[in-house]
């Protein structure tokens, strides 16, 4: 019966992690502020109003879905929140690290966008505009040089793909057999600021494998815990 209990545990959380890989990524990228030099660079400019708290990245099959969880308001200081861009290859910072990386400065190749506005899945890369942060009046609450959005872009034809904004939360939806054949969950690299660039988030979404070992390994541990109580 012990046997049977434990198979079906290990069965359960392996299906799980299969079926829908869900991981939260915390805002660890910095991101060049030329305005102070690297030296200087901080993660946030202007405060708790343009925080970018995390990333939480759910893979369920070839459907992915991506969350923005930030304090940003839409229209904060005449600004706006950005697209999302992904890139297929995963993320190359510049030499130094996020501290020294801009869209100039970056060795990441970003392939397709998802827009904020209608939900579009557009490929990069067909004469588009990539619109980019800029300093605004004031100075000291303005990040330049960090990619924000896209107009123009091209939609990839037939693609599924969603965008919606509620209460903090930035959703997106796209296929992984949208961005081009055997794309997996972890090639890829993702990044979304607002417009002012006063906080930037970039992160690779790890292979959904390691996660299901993560869990079979919590579960290992809790067994051996039961165990040794015994």
């Amino acid at each position: 019966m012990k046997k049977l209990l434990i198979s079906s545990l290990i069965a359960g959380a392996m299906t799980a992690s299969v079926s829908a890989n869900a991981a939260v990524y915390n805002d660890n990228y910095i991101g060049l502020d030329e305005n102070r030099g690297a030296a200087n660079s901080t993660d946030i400019l202007g405060g708790l109003p343009f925080d970018v708290q995390n990333m939480e990245v759910t893979v369920d099959g070839d459907e992915v879905t991506v969350v923005v969880n930030t304090t940003y308001t839409e229209g904060t200081n005449g600004t706006h929140g950005g697209d999302l861009f992904i890139s297929i290859d995963g993320l190359s910072w510049a030499a130094g690290g996020s501290t020294f990386d801009n869209a100039e400065t970056t060795g990441t190749t970003w392939e397709f966008a998802v827009d904020t506005t209608d939900g579009a899945l557009l490929e990069l890369g067909q004469g588009e505009t990539i619109n980019q942060s800029a300093y605004g009046a004031n100075l000291d609450s303005y990040r330049e040089k960090h990619i924000v959005d896209v107009d123009n872009g091209t939609a990839v034809a037939n693609a599924e793909s969603t965008a919606s904004i509620n209460a903090g939360a930035y959703t997106y939806t796209f296929l992984l057999s949208n961005l081009g054949q055997n794309v997996l969950a972890d090639d890829l690299g993702l990044h979304w600021t607002m417009s002012c660039g006063n906080d930037v988030i970039e992160t690779n979404v790890p292979e959904p494998g390691s996660i299901a070992l993560l869990g079979l390994g919590l579960l290992g541990l809790g067994l051996a815990r039961k165990k040794s109580k015994a």
